[in-house]
C-alpha cells in the first residue's frame, strides 16, 4: 500500500529515525546517569512501544487512563502527574504508579495520605 491509498488521519513513523533518536537518548542516559520516561501525553503511539521500551525507564502520565496505559502497556517505572487530580483519580492509580507528582501544595496536603507507602511523592515547583 502506498501513502496515497492510506485513509487519513494516520501517523507515519520512520522507524530508523526513531531508533537513531533513541540511541541519542541512551547515550545521554549513560553519560548523565538520569532516568528517561516517555511522556504519554505527547507520544502515546502504542504501536512502537516495543521499540522504545529498551531505551527508556518507563512512562509519565497526565491522568488515570494514561497511568493505566503506561503501567499495563509500556512497563518500567510509572510516573503519575496531573494538574487536576480528584481524590478518586488518586485512589485509582496509587497502587500502580511508582511516583506521583502533585501540581500544588494543596493537592499534596489533601492526597498524600492516599499515596504514602505506595509510591514516592513529588511536587511540581513550577506550579507550587
Amino acid at each position: 500500500m502506498n501513502k496515497s491509498q492510506l485513509k487519513t488521519p494516520y501517523f507515519m513513523i520512520n522507524e530508523s529515525k526513531l531508533i537513531e533518536n533513541l540511541e541519542k537518548a541512551k547515550h545521554l542516559k549513560e553519560i548523565s546517569g538520569v532516568k528517561l520516561v516517555l511522556a504519554l501525553k505527547c507520544f502515546s503511539t502504542w504501536g512502537v512501544f516495543d521499540i522504545i521500551k529498551p531505551y527508556l525507564d518507563g512512562s509519565t502520565s497526565s491522568g488515570p487512563f494514561e497511568v493505566k496505559l503506561g503501567h499495563e502497556t509500556f512497563g518500567g517505572e510509572t510516573h503519575a502527574y496531573s494538574v487536576g487530580y480528584t481524590e478518586d483519580d488518586v485512589r485509582e492509580v496509587a497502587d500502580i504508579c511508582d511516583k506521583m507528582i502533585f501540581n500544588s501544595q494543596s493537592q499534596l496536603a489533601a492526597y498524600r495520605h492516599i499515596v504514602e507507602g505506595k509510591a514516592s511523592l513529588g511536587l511540581d515547583l513550577t506550579q507550587a
